[in-house]
């Protein structure tokens, strides 16, 4: 019986045309990381010697009578990070001998590193034009959101009126409120309602008087500058109503934060009062309370950011208008006081050091608390009203 031959190929040679397509891919694959790294690696050289030499070259303009303030990336990008950072190009400081004041070696370095920090945030331009005297408000601006949708908002800085009255109690409340446990019993829960109601009556009538004080003072040059609440809002565009049969935007106003700034006695031991105190009478307080007679000081309270704005860097923002109004008033130093607990005070703690705010150390005063200890003292610790508060200050 004659045999069949098969013309068949080996299975072994299916697999191995079907691998290489497979192991093709793969090299190719494996080659282009490779050369992306390499580029990358290259690329990263190159920009760390771009900086390096425009950093020596700063250091070396430092010895002379100008300051180069000198971006992290040279790539004219004008991008940022998620802090708010720009990039783009370098601008450059007349005169740093009035800026360095004469100091050199590290100094020179860190304020060189100021410069350039405050020229990567947008932002900062807004706060210094808030921290000059000659500012008017209202002050509206703009700003964008980064993140993954950067949102643009503008946002406007003005002193309250009565229509800001209702808005401002409701920040107030929230905030400071007393709220039950769903699992508190009815006396609590009705005790707590009684609570806030009474709260938010003292809050109308003192946010009221401030606004009436603050108009007196501008419609009359005798009557001395000393309550100002400054408010910080979203203006939004919203579709016509039925007032305006639907047609074109109306412009609207969400108030999400706001701050006040008065004349107060330089009293550790005492904080802004809830209601309005006329002038001569503080300056009589301030005399009594103090071996030296000391002026009225530029105080600042009541700063608050709702919850669904914080950690934007709008406090900064109320913060500086208030400088500039202190400012503006002649006021040179301000005071304020902060929660002293690590846990419910440490943001606001923060924020106020970072903007320069240093512990006023009251000898005379913490004769009285001598048994908190000297690093207590030190950091400007004192009990107003049974609560441990921080007294600070900055000069502007």
């Amino acid at each position: 019986m004659a045999s069949i031959k098969m013309d068949v190929a080996p299975v072994w040679s299916f697999r191995r045309l079907s691998l290489e397509p497979i192991l093709l891919s793969f090299l190719l694959l494996f080659g282009k990381v490779l050369l992306t790294t390499d580029c990358f690696t290259l690329q990263h050289q190159q920009t760390r010697l771009i900086e390096k030499f425009h950093y020596n070259n700063a250091i070396q303009r430092l010895k002379s009578n100008r300051v180069a303030i000198v971006p992290r990336m040279f790539n004219g990008s004008g991008g940022g990070n998620d802090d708010g950072d720009r990039g783009g190009g370098g601008r450059i400081v007349e005169n740093s001998s009035k800026v360095l004041g004469g100091i050199s070696g590290g100094l020179q370095l860190q304020t060189l590193q100021r410069e350039w920090d405050k020229s990567k945030n947008p932002l900062n331009s807004v706060l210094d034009q808030l921290e000059d005297s000659n500012t008017s408000l209202p002050f509206t601006f703009e700003t964008i959101e980064k993140g993954l949708t950067p949102k643009k908002r503008t946002l406007r800085v003005r002193q309250m009126e009565i229509k800001d009255l209702k808005r401002c109690v409701a920040m107030c409340l929230q905030e400071y409120g007393t709220y039950s446990s769903p699992s508190s019993n009815i006396i609590k829960t009705k005790l707590d309602e009684l609570d806030n109601f009474v709260f938010s009556f003292i809050v109308l009538l003192g946010l009221e008087q401030r606004v009436s004080r603050r108009m007196e003072s501008d419609a009359s040059t005798s009557i001395p500058q000393d309550h100002n609440v400054v408010l910080l809002s979203e203006v939004r565009q919203d579709y016509g109503d039925a007032s305006t049969n639907g047609k074109g935007k109306v412009e609207s106003e969400y108030i999400f934060g706001m701050a006040e700034i008065s004349l107060q006695p330089p009293d550790p031991s005492r904080t802004s009062p809830p209601f309005v105190v006329p002038t001569n009478i503080k300056k009589i307080i301030s005399n009594m309370t103090s071996s030296k007679k000391k002026p009225l000081c530029a105080y600042i309270s009541n700063v608050l950011i709702t919850n669904e704005y914080r950690s934007k860097g709008y406090s900064k923002v109320l913060m500086s208008a208030c400088h500039g109004l202190a400012r503006s008033w002649g006021y040179e130093t301000t005071f304020l006081h902060v929660d002293a607990d690590y846990n419910a005070g440490r943001a606001a703690q923060q924020l106020y050091r970072k903007l320069g705010y240093k512990p006023v150390i009251d000898e005379t005063y913490n004769e009285k608390f001598a048994w908190m200890g000297i690093d207590s003292v030190n950091r400007g610790l004192y009990i107003v009203d049974g609560m441990p508060l921080l007294f600070l200050s900055k000069k502007l």
